[in-house]
């Protein structure tokens, strides 16, 4: 039970040399204090006791964090829209982490005359989608136009024969120091009955559209036939040093080629 009239703040103290008298705050404990007549240098310690000297130091360093409990006491803390929005995030970017990480191998090759022999091979089957990756950025819907309105119909009739398509490459000619290519090449399919060895030569040589053929295998001198729109790609060179097809040049390749041949 407190007293009336006593102050809890403050303790007595004394100097330990010259013997005067005086109070101190409770919160000045453990910190060092001088004389007012003799100026003598003493401090109190934590348990009341006067000491001559300096305080020892004591270290301040923080308490050791606990990352499992911050977690669980800021999770406790939120609401849950915030509970919410945070989950998603951390999926959103666990998910980009596995593509960083784990890249998915996409049958793209290195080299241009390689690429440029992809991009034939996926133009000849109709497949625009396998070049989304290839094109130059933003270029993709040009290049997806450029096999809509440049590859012939027929080929489709020539490929439900089961006849192979084949890809060569005539001309392929890299500029490093502006960045960009140009590849001519040509588009060969291999009839089926050629290969099965029937003897049937009844395909060989038969025009079927832009820059392309159909041959026999038995035929070793093939060359194009038909070269008023020759298959020819643009190409970018991109900062990671990857050849990427340009859709914008490609497309317009195909224009000026058409009009060429109707003038």
């Amino acid at each position: 039970m407190r007293e009336p009239n006593v102050d809890y703040t403050t303790i007595p103290l004394k100097c330990p040399r010259c013997g005067l008298h005086g109070w101190v705050l409770l919160s000045r404990v453990d910190r060092r204090f001088r004389c007012k007549q003799c100026r003598t240098k003493f401090y109190i310690n934590l348990v009341g006791d006067v000491v001559l000297g300096d305080p020892p130091v004591r270290s301040h360093a923080a308490p050791p964090i606990d990352p499992l409990g911050a977690i669980a006491a800021t999770w406790s803390r939120m609401p849950r829209a915030g509970r919410f929005v945070l989950v998603v995030a951390i999926a959103v970017l666990g998910v980009a982490a596995v593509k960083v990480l784990f890249p998915r191998e996409s049958g793209i090759p290195d080299e241009l005359p390689e690429r440029a022999r992809f991009v034939g091979l996926a133009f000849a089957q109709n497949e625009p989608a396998r070049l989304k990756e290839l094109a130059a950025p933003g270029s993709y819907p040009l290049v997806a136009e450029w096999v809509r309105l440049t590859r012939p119909e027929s080929w489709d009739e020539v490929l439900a024969t089961g006849a192979e398509v084949q890809f060569r490459v005539v001309t392929s000619l890299p500029n490093y120091q502006k960045g960009t290519a140009y590849v001519l090449g040509q588009i060969v399919f291999i009839s089926a009955a050629g290969r099965d060895g029937d003897g049937t030569d009844s395909a060989a040589h038969e025009p079927v559209g832009q820059g392309a053929i159909v041959v026999s295998p038995r035929d070793d001198s093939v060359t194009p036939i038909q070269d008023e729109f020759p298959f020819v790609t643009f190409w970018l060179l991109n900062k990671n040093g990857a050849w990427l097809l340009d859709g914008e040049r490609t497309r317009k390749a195909v224009n000026r080629g058409r009009s060429r041949s109707t003038s």
